[in-house]
Protein backbone atom coordinates (compact mmCIF):
# COMPACT_ATOMS: atom_id res chain seq x y z
CA UNK A 1 0.00 0.00 0.00
CA UNK A 2 1.55 3.25 -0.91
CA UNK A 3 1.97 5.84 2.06
CA UNK A 4 -0.48 9.07 1.28
CA UNK A 5 0.34 11.31 4.41
CA UNK A 6 4.18 13.11 4.32
CA UNK A 7 7.00 11.26 6.03
CA UNK A 8 7.21 13.94 8.11
CA UNK A 9 4.37 16.15 8.45
CA UNK A 10 5.85 19.27 10.03
CA UNK A 11 6.95 21.73 8.06
CA UNK A 12 10.18 23.68 9.69
CA UNK A 13 12.75 26.07 7.50
CA UNK A 14 10.82 26.41 4.12
CA UNK A 15 9.11 29.78 4.58
CA UNK A 16 11.14 31.19 1.72
CA UNK A 17 9.90 28.24 -0.12
CA UNK A 18 6.40 28.31 0.56
CA UNK A 19 6.34 32.01 -0.18
CA UNK A 20 7.42 32.10 -3.48
CA UNK A 21 4.99 28.98 -4.36
CA UNK A 22 1.96 30.89 -2.79
CA UNK A 23 2.80 34.11 -5.13
CA UNK A 24 3.42 31.59 -8.31
CA UNK A 25 0.23 30.28 -7.43
CA UNK A 26 -1.94 33.52 -6.98
CA UNK A 27 -0.62 34.03 -10.34
CA UNK A 28 -1.75 30.97 -11.88
CA UNK A 29 1.78 29.29 -12.78
CA UNK A 30 2.35 25.27 -13.64
CA UNK A 31 5.09 24.79 -10.88
CA UNK A 32 6.96 21.00 -11.37
CA UNK A 33 8.09 21.03 -8.11
CA UNK A 34 10.75 18.00 -7.38
CA UNK A 35 13.18 16.11 -4.98
CA UNK A 36 13.98 12.77 -3.47
CA UNK A 37 12.02 10.86 -0.95
CA UNK A 38 11.73 12.42 2.57
CA UNK A 39 12.56 16.31 1.24
CA UNK A 40 9.10 17.30 2.25
CA UNK A 41 7.38 17.94 -1.12
CA UNK A 42 4.06 16.05 0.08
CA UNK A 43 4.58 18.39 3.53
CA UNK A 44 4.74 21.49 1.75
CA UNK A 45 1.34 20.64 -0.30
CA UNK A 46 -0.62 20.08 2.84
CA UNK A 47 0.91 23.26 3.98
CA UNK A 48 0.07 25.17 0.75
CA UNK A 49 -3.64 23.60 1.29
CA UNK A 50 -4.16 24.36 4.72
CA UNK A 51 -3.44 28.18 4.23
CA UNK A 52 -5.46 27.84 1.14
CA UNK A 53 -8.87 26.80 3.09
CA UNK A 54 -8.13 28.59 5.88
CA UNK A 55 -7.91 31.48 3.59
CA UNK A 56 -10.97 30.65 1.90
CA UNK A 57 -9.24 29.96 -1.15
CA UNK A 58 -10.22 26.68 -3.79
CA UNK A 59 -7.69 24.05 -3.47
CA UNK A 60 -7.78 20.41 -3.90
CA UNK A 61 -5.14 17.79 -3.24
CA UNK A 62 -4.15 14.41 -5.40
CA UNK A 63 -2.26 12.21 -3.15
CA UNK A 64 -1.21 10.45 -6.20
CA UNK A 65 -1.11 12.00 -10.12
CA UNK A 66 -0.91 8.94 -12.17
CA UNK A 67 -4.86 8.79 -13.75
CA UNK A 68 -7.16 11.56 -15.35
CA UNK A 69 -9.35 10.47 -11.97
CA UNK A 70 -7.02 11.54 -10.00
CA UNK A 71 -6.63 15.40 -11.57
CA UNK A 72 -10.20 15.50 -11.80
CA UNK A 73 -10.85 14.18 -7.91
CA UNK A 74 -8.36 16.62 -6.68
CA UNK A 75 -10.44 19.50 -8.86
CA UNK A 76 -13.59 18.70 -7.31
CA UNK A 77 -12.66 19.02 -3.69
CA UNK A 78 -11.06 22.23 -5.14
CA UNK A 79 -14.49 23.13 -6.13
CA UNK A 80 -17.41 20.77 -4.84
CA UNK A 81 -20.42 22.74 -6.00
CA UNK A 82 -19.53 22.17 -9.98
CA UNK A 83 -20.30 19.60 -12.54
CA UNK A 84 -23.19 18.53 -9.57
CA UNK A 85 -25.58 17.63 -13.16
CA UNK A 86 -23.05 16.23 -14.90
CA UNK A 87 -24.46 12.57 -16.16
CA UNK A 88 -20.38 11.93 -17.73
CA UNK A 89 -16.72 12.33 -16.70
CA UNK A 90 -16.21 14.53 -19.84
CA UNK A 91 -18.80 16.79 -18.88
CA UNK A 92 -17.73 16.71 -14.99
CA UNK A 93 -14.76 18.50 -16.15
CA UNK A 94 -15.95 20.83 -18.39
CA UNK A 95 -17.65 22.22 -15.44
CA UNK A 96 -14.83 21.90 -13.27
CA UNK A 97 -12.49 23.71 -15.75
CA UNK A 98 -15.23 26.38 -15.82
CA UNK A 99 -15.45 26.90 -12.36
CA UNK A 100 -11.92 27.11 -11.91
CA UNK A 101 -11.63 30.30 -15.16
CA UNK A 102 -15.02 31.89 -12.61
CA UNK A 103 -12.90 31.74 -9.71
CA UNK A 104 -8.80 31.40 -9.21
CA UNK A 105 -7.78 28.34 -6.92
CA UNK A 106 -4.87 26.21 -6.34
CA UNK A 107 -4.41 22.27 -7.86
CA UNK A 108 -1.94 20.08 -5.79
CA UNK A 109 -0.89 17.30 -7.68
CA UNK A 110 1.15 15.20 -5.34
CA UNK A 111 3.61 11.85 -6.16
CA UNK A 112 3.47 12.50 -10.28
CA UNK A 113 3.54 9.16 -12.26
CA UNK A 114 3.86 7.73 -15.71
CA UNK A 115 0.70 9.97 -17.00
CA UNK A 116 -0.93 9.24 -20.17
CA UNK A 117 -2.33 11.76 -23.17
CA UNK A 118 -5.44 12.07 -20.97
CA UNK A 119 -3.79 13.67 -18.48
CA UNK A 120 -1.53 15.54 -20.05
CA UNK A 121 -4.43 17.34 -22.04
CA UNK A 122 -6.58 17.93 -19.32
CA UNK A 123 -3.97 19.73 -17.43
CA UNK A 124 -2.59 21.83 -20.65
CA UNK A 125 -6.33 23.12 -21.24
CA UNK A 126 -6.67 24.20 -17.20
CA UNK A 127 -3.62 26.59 -18.74
CA UNK A 128 -4.33 30.48 -19.04
CA UNK A 129 -7.16 30.39 -16.82
CA UNK A 130 -5.88 31.66 -13.87
CA UNK A 131 -6.12 28.07 -11.90
CA UNK A 132 -2.24 27.55 -9.82
CA UNK A 133 -0.86 24.02 -10.06
CA UNK A 134 1.61 22.38 -8.52
CA UNK A 135 3.05 19.24 -9.37
CA UNK A 136 5.48 17.34 -7.56
CA UNK A 137 7.82 14.28 -8.90
CA UNK A 138 9.89 12.33 -6.76
CA UNK A 139 13.59 12.64 -8.20
CA UNK A 140 16.68 10.84 -7.17
CA UNK A 141 18.79 10.59 -9.90
CA UNK A 142 19.41 13.13 -13.02
CA UNK A 143 17.36 10.58 -15.33
CA UNK A 144 14.21 10.61 -13.12
CA UNK A 145 14.07 14.56 -13.79
CA UNK A 146 14.38 14.17 -17.02
CA UNK A 147 11.22 11.89 -17.27
CA UNK A 148 9.53 14.49 -15.67
CA UNK A 149 10.27 17.28 -17.53
CA UNK A 150 10.52 14.97 -20.35
CA UNK A 151 5.82 14.71 -20.19
CA UNK A 152 5.99 19.06 -20.54
CA UNK A 153 3.89 19.28 -17.38
CA UNK A 154 5.01 22.07 -15.43
CA UNK A 155 6.23 25.83 -17.08
CA UNK A 156 8.52 26.60 -14.15
CA UNK A 157 10.60 24.43 -12.05
CA UNK A 158 11.17 24.30 -8.07
CA UNK A 159 13.96 21.89 -6.48
CA UNK A 160 13.54 21.64 -3.08
CA UNK A 161 17.10 22.18 -1.01
CA UNK A 162 18.11 19.84 2.03
CA UNK A 163 17.12 21.47 5.32
CA UNK A 164 19.23 23.47 6.74
CA UNK A 165 21.50 22.00 9.36
CA UNK A 166 19.81 23.41 12.68
CA UNK A 167 16.52 22.84 11.40
CA UNK A 168 17.47 19.35 10.96
CA UNK A 169 18.97 19.10 14.21
CA UNK A 170 15.81 20.72 15.52
CA UNK A 171 13.67 17.65 14.07
CA UNK A 172 16.75 14.87 15.52
CA UNK A 173 15.76 16.12 19.02
CA UNK A 174 12.35 16.43 18.72
CA UNK A 175 12.34 12.78 17.57
CA UNK A 176 14.64 11.37 20.13
CA UNK A 177 12.56 13.50 22.79
CA UNK A 178 9.80 12.14 21.64
CA UNK A 179 10.76 8.07 22.01
CA UNK A 180 10.85 6.91 25.93
CA UNK A 181 13.28 3.84 24.62
CA UNK A 182 15.31 5.69 22.59
CA UNK A 183 19.12 4.97 23.73
CA UNK A 184 21.12 8.29 24.42
CA UNK A 185 23.29 9.12 21.76
CA UNK A 186 26.81 10.84 21.78
CA UNK A 187 27.70 13.76 19.73
CA UNK A 188 29.41 12.20 17.28
CA UNK A 189 26.85 9.79 16.70
CA UNK A 190 24.07 12.46 16.07
CA UNK A 191 26.18 14.21 13.82
CA UNK A 192 26.17 10.98 11.56
CA UNK A 193 22.73 10.35 11.78
CA UNK A 194 22.54 13.70 10.65
CA UNK A 195 25.07 12.82 7.78
CA UNK A 196 22.34 10.50 6.61
CA UNK A 197 19.52 11.90 6.78
CA UNK A 198 21.15 14.23 4.26
CA UNK A 199 18.88 17.24 4.91
CA UNK A 200 15.75 15.46 4.23
CA UNK A 201 13.59 15.99 7.13
CA UNK A 202 11.41 12.46 6.03
CA UNK A 203 14.45 10.33 7.15
CA UNK A 204 14.58 11.92 10.77
CA UNK A 205 11.61 9.50 12.30
CA UNK A 206 12.71 6.43 10.23
CA UNK A 207 16.15 6.57 11.82
CA UNK A 208 15.04 7.18 15.06
CA UNK A 209 12.44 4.48 15.33
CA UNK A 210 15.59 1.96 14.63
CA UNK A 211 18.09 3.11 16.99
CA UNK A 212 16.98 0.68 19.19
CA UNK A 213 17.41 -2.19 17.60
CA UNK A 214 19.90 -4.44 18.55
CA UNK A 215 20.38 -5.65 14.66
CA UNK A 216 21.55 -1.70 13.88
CA UNK A 217 24.59 -2.02 16.94
CA UNK A 218 27.58 -4.26 17.76
CA UNK A 219 30.06 -3.94 20.40
CA UNK A 220 27.49 -1.16 21.43
CA UNK A 221 28.40 0.81 18.34
CA UNK A 222 25.76 1.88 15.94
CA UNK A 223 26.10 0.29 12.10
CA UNK A 224 25.70 3.45 10.30
CA UNK A 225 25.81 1.38 6.59
CA UNK A 226 23.31 -0.59 7.62
CA UNK A 227 20.84 1.75 9.17
CA UNK A 228 20.99 4.24 6.13
CA UNK A 229 21.31 0.90 3.98
CA UNK A 230 17.19 -0.50 5.78
CA UNK A 231 15.83 3.14 5.96
CA UNK A 232 16.37 4.24 2.52
CA UNK A 233 14.67 0.52 1.47
CA UNK A 234 11.85 0.86 4.09
CA UNK A 235 11.15 4.67 2.87
CA UNK A 236 10.63 3.36 -0.62
CA UNK A 237 8.63 0.35 0.61
CA UNK A 238 6.64 2.14 2.59
CA UNK A 239 6.14 5.57 0.73
CA UNK A 240 5.72 4.23 -3.04
CA UNK A 241 5.06 0.53 -2.65
CA UNK A 242 8.33 -0.31 -4.59
CA UNK A 243 10.21 -3.54 -4.12
CA UNK A 244 13.92 -3.08 -4.81
CA UNK A 245 14.03 -0.34 -7.01
CA UNK A 246 13.56 3.32 -7.39
CA UNK A 247 10.23 5.20 -8.35
CA UNK A 248 10.81 5.81 -11.83
CA UNK A 249 14.70 5.24 -12.22
CA UNK A 250 14.35 1.13 -12.98
CA UNK A 251 17.34 0.75 -10.82
CA UNK A 252 18.64 -0.17 -7.66
CA UNK A 253 17.99 2.46 -4.98
CA UNK A 254 21.14 3.89 -3.58
CA UNK A 255 22.32 4.30 0.27
CA UNK A 256 20.61 7.07 1.73
CA UNK A 257 23.91 9.41 1.33
CA UNK A 258 24.30 8.29 -2.61
CA UNK A 259 20.63 10.15 -2.82
CA UNK A 260 21.07 13.60 -3.83
CA UNK A 261 19.05 16.55 -4.91
CA UNK A 262 18.51 16.13 -9.37
CA UNK A 263 21.00 17.78 -11.18
CA UNK A 264 20.10 20.36 -13.73
CA UNK A 265 17.65 22.58 -12.24
CA UNK A 266 20.23 23.34 -8.64
CA UNK A 267 19.31 23.40 -4.79
CA UNK A 268 16.07 26.08 -4.00
CA UNK A 269 16.55 27.01 -7.60
CA UNK A 270 13.50 28.29 -10.17
CA UNK A 271 14.07 26.93 -13.44
CA UNK A 272 12.13 28.22 -16.80
CA UNK A 273 11.00 25.95 -19.52
CA UNK A 274 9.82 26.99 -22.90
CA UNK A 275 6.70 25.95 -23.70
CA UNK A 276 2.91 27.24 -24.58
CA UNK A 277 3.18 30.00 -22.38
CA UNK A 278 4.56 33.16 -22.62
CA UNK A 279 7.32 34.08 -19.58
CA UNK A 280 7.24 37.11 -17.79
CA UNK A 281 10.35 39.00 -16.71
CA UNK A 282 11.39 36.83 -13.89
CA UNK A 283 11.58 33.88 -15.85
CA UNK A 284 13.89 36.34 -18.90
CA UNK A 285 15.93 36.28 -15.60
CA UNK A 286 17.09 33.08 -15.80
CA UNK A 287 17.47 30.78 -12.79
CA UNK A 288 16.74 32.50 -9.23
CA UNK A 289 17.56 30.75 -5.64
CA UNK A 290 14.07 30.56 -3.94
CA UNK A 291 15.89 33.43 -1.57
CA UNK A 292 16.06 35.62 -4.58
CA UNK A 293 12.98 35.53 -5.75
CA UNK A 294 11.12 36.14 -2.43
CA UNK A 295 13.37 39.31 -1.85
CA UNK A 296 12.83 41.21 -5.24
CA UNK A 297 9.40 40.48 -4.77
CA UNK A 298 9.46 42.32 -1.52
Amino acid sequence: MIQSEPLCPKVVGRDDVLASLEAELAEGRTILLHGPLGIGKTALLLELERRARVEGRPCGRSKETTRLSDVTEALRRAYPDAGRQARTQRQLRGALRLAAERRRGSLLLDRLGDVGSAVKGYLRSLRGLGLGVVIAADVEQPRDLARARARRLGYRELAIPPLHGRWMRRLLDEALAGREAAPTIAGPDRKRLLELAAGRPGFIRFLVDRLADPRHRRAGRLMFELLGSEVSMEILRVYTGAGETSVGSGSHPRSPRGLNIAEGAGQGSWRSRQGKENPGPREREGPLEAEQLLRRRG
